[in-house]
Parts: structure tokens; C-alpha cells; sequence
């Protein structure tokens, strides 16, 4: 009798694969839809988004190429202290304005272009001062001249703001 109702047991019910469900919801379609269109959004926005991996490597490159720049600058001005201390006809504008020249940079009085970014360097003491792209004005470089004789502190003041943030 054991072996009879094992075999009962064994049986498959032919009514239950017939009514079993195939495949997947509706309901089930949707929510997979939108979890993949949530991550893609996520996805896309850490890639080209303001702070993505994009607009990071575009910032890294910028500086690469700034502190490249800039590097081959300190090398000229080395060299040319070097030839400076060995040279005791040493003429700073000539000599200086020779070496750069030799490094395809250009020179416009103390401001020097270097792969499109500008330097400002001390002539005499052979170093870069600033550049241009820190937004740091200089004493040196603000020439003021009021044409008005009502002019005070205050008025210089929001005058220079408005010429430095615009």
C-alpha cells in the first residue's frame, strides 16, 4: 500500500499547470521600467552633470595644461638666471624677451603668453608674479585717474567692484 500511495503522490496535477501564471505582471513590467529609467537617469547625470566624470576631466585638463604652461615659463626664467649670473652684460629686457621668444611664448611688456595663458613676471628678479586666470588684481596693474573731483573712498571702492566682477 505504501507504494501506491507514493506513486499518488508522484502525480502531477494537470489542472495546476494549467492554471499556473506565465511569464511576468504587468504590474512587475512597469516597476523593472522604472527602476532602469531611474538608474539611467542617475548614470547620466554623474557622467555629464555639472559635477560628472566630463566636466571633472575637462577641469583636470584645463589645470594640466595651466600648470604646463606655467612650468615652461619657470624653466625659461631659470635658464635665463642661470645665463644671468654667467653673463655680466646682463640687459634684462633684450636677454629676458630673447629667451622667450626662442619658446614660442610672447612677451608684451612684464606680461608673458604661454599657450594661451597669460603671466605677469618681474623682470629683474627673473619670477612670475601672478596670472592672469587667479582673478587677482594687483596694485600694479589698476590705473585710476578720477576726472571728477567728488570722488571719496567709497566711490573708488564700488568703482573698482564693479570694473573687477564685470
Amino acid at each position: 500500500m505504501k507504494l501506491k500511495e507514493k506513486k499518488e503522490n508522484n502525480r502531477i496535477n494537470v489542472g495546476t499547470i494549467i492554471n499556473r501564471p506565465n511569464g511576468i505582471t504587468l504590474i512587475a513590467l512597469v516597476i523593472t521600467i522604472i527602476v532602469l529609467i531611474i538608474l539611467a537617469g542617475v548614470a547620466i547625470n554623474l557622467t555629464l552633470g555639472e559635477n560628472g566624470i566630463l566636466t571633472k576631466a575637462k577641469q583636470a585638463k584645463q589645470k594640466s595644461e595651466e600648470a604646463e604652461a606655467r612650468e615652461k615659463l619657470e624653466i625659461v626664467l631659470l635658464n635665463a638666471n642661470i645665463e644671468k649670473k654667467d653673463n655680466k652684460n646682463y640687459n634684462s629686457n633684450d636677454f629676458l624677451t630673447s629667451f622667450i621668444e626662442k619658446e614660442n611664448m610672447t612677451v608684451n611688456g612684464n606680461e608673458v603668453t604661454v599657450n594661451g595663458y597669460i603671466y605677469l613676471i618681474d623682470r629683474e628678479k627673473l619670477e612670475i608674479i601672478n596670472s592672469k586666470e587667479n582673478n587677482i588684481v594687483l596694485a600694479e596693474e589698476v590705473f585710476f585717474t578720477p576726472e571728477n573731483s567728488n570722488w571719496n573712498v567709497k566711490n573708488v571702492k564700488e568703482a573698482l567692484d564693479y570694473l573687477y566682477n564685470n
